[in-house]
């Protein structure tokens, strides 16, 4: 199989033991049950309003309009306030 090889650039987004990159952070995303499959965002998750201000897609994992509140959530989910 062909390699693939490369960079990207990792910005706005939750990650384990961090990652360099404007808007990036080493937190709990706080999912509202993800040991039974549920990674909807949780009232009070750091992802919330916290995506790229410059925009992202205009509804989310679940056809809710995005963004909803102060800016766009990191992630496929937007958390209605």
């Amino acid at each position: 199989s062909p390699r693939v090889s490369g960079s990207c650039a990792l910005t706005y987004s939750i990650v384990e033991g961090g990652a360099p990159g404007t808007g990036n952070m080493d937190v709990d995303p706080q999912f509202v049950d993800a040991a039974n499959g549920d990674y909807h965002l949780a009232a009070g998750s750091p992802a919330i309003d916290a995506a790229d201000p410059g925009g992202g897609p205009g509804d989310d994992i679940d056809g809710d309009a995005r963004p909803q509140g102060g800016g766009y959530d990191i992630g496929a989910d937007e958390v209605a306030p």
